[in-house]
């Protein structure tokens, strides 16, 4: 969703338990939320030492599966392509390392896209209000609202690897790019059972959660009526909401907060046949066909 100049966009978000008012970001507005820092407040609900509530993703190193035991004839860098797309769409075009594939652990390695774009490492991010430079948050930090976040050059971690004989499923997340801003992040109960979490202090019980973006005042967080504003950066807006309409890419938990690895994830289940792998990408748009080639010397 992009903002249209002189319109403002408002969602609503509704949210659970009264009686059970949270304390978030900067004041604008007199309230009963007293004023605290924007990326580190503290709820009024207490899950300290906790054990219900989800719990992290955990992310994994390119090679946590390597066992010395790989399949020669899937292990390599093989570079790759969407069907009936064209030849100058880098978007398009991917660049696959699988570093490890046996019985024992699976599939392992990165996928990157853009097969002819210069490597470039994945962002880290060094401010909690800040997306890291070069993500699409970064640039397009205007609104809090749905943004492509696949990012050309960066190596993402493949996810639930896994072989039969010559076949080979894998996953990536879109949200990794953002993983280690998501780490940044402080945890927030949604309510007094401790049993979900978000990287932003959504008020509760009688109030609702109002983002809004209308390019001169920011983004905040506010009572339903409008008032006792909070702001936090239209960036982490994105990076923490939740609903429809507005991206979410942090999961979290009563010990923190990581990146996804729900949500944004495309499927890719490819049959490994000599120096050629094909097959299909699954993703919420539908099946698309793929073809992979082995890299040699020779290129």
């Amino acid at each position: 969703m992009s903002r249209i100049a002189g319109v403002v966009l408002v969602i609503v978000l509704a949210v659970g338990c009264a009686g059970n008012a949270l304390k978030v970001g900067s004041d604008e507005d007199a309230g009963d939320n007293s004023a605290i820092t924007a990326t580190g407040g503290a709820s009024a609900i207490n899950c300290a030492g906790t054990t219900a509530g989800p719990t992290l993703p955990q992310w994994l190193a390119p090679d946590a599966c390597v066992t010395g035991n790989e399949n020669a004839a899937i292990v390599g860098e093989w570079v790759g392509y969407y069907q009936g797309t064209s030849i100058d769409d880098e978007s398009s075009t991917f660049r696959l390392k699988i570093l490890g594939a046996n019985a024992t652990k699976g599939v392992c390695g990165t996928l990157t896209f853009g097969a002819h774009t210069a490597a470039i490492a994945m962002p880290v991010a060094t401010d909690p209000a800040i997306a890291p430079a070069g993500t699409p948050l970064a640039t397009n930090a205007g609104a809090p609202s749905a943004v492509n976040s696949l990012m050309l050059g960066v190596p993402y971690t493949l996810i639930n690897g896994a072989m039969d004989g010559q076949r080979v499923t894998f996953q990536f997340s879109e949200a990794e790019i953002y993983r280690s801003w998501c780490e940044l992040q402080s945890s927030y109960a949604d309510d007094v059972t401790c049993t979900s979490f978000q990287c932003l202090p959504i008020p509760s019980g009688e109030y609702s959660a109002r983002i809004v973006s209308d390019g001169t005042e920011g983004c905040f967080i506010a009572n339903q009526d409008g008032s006792n504003k909070h702001y936090y950066s239209c960036a982490q807006m994105s990076l923490c909401g939740s609903g429809t309409t507005i991206s979410n890419f942090c999961a979290c938990a009563a010990t923190g907060c990581t990146a996804l690895m729900s949500g944004p994830v495309e499927l890719f289940d490819l049959i490994f046949n000599g120096d050629q792998a094909t097959g299909v990408s699954t993703a919420a748009t539908g099946d698309r066909a793929v073809i992979f080639n082995r890299v040699t010397t020779a290129h």
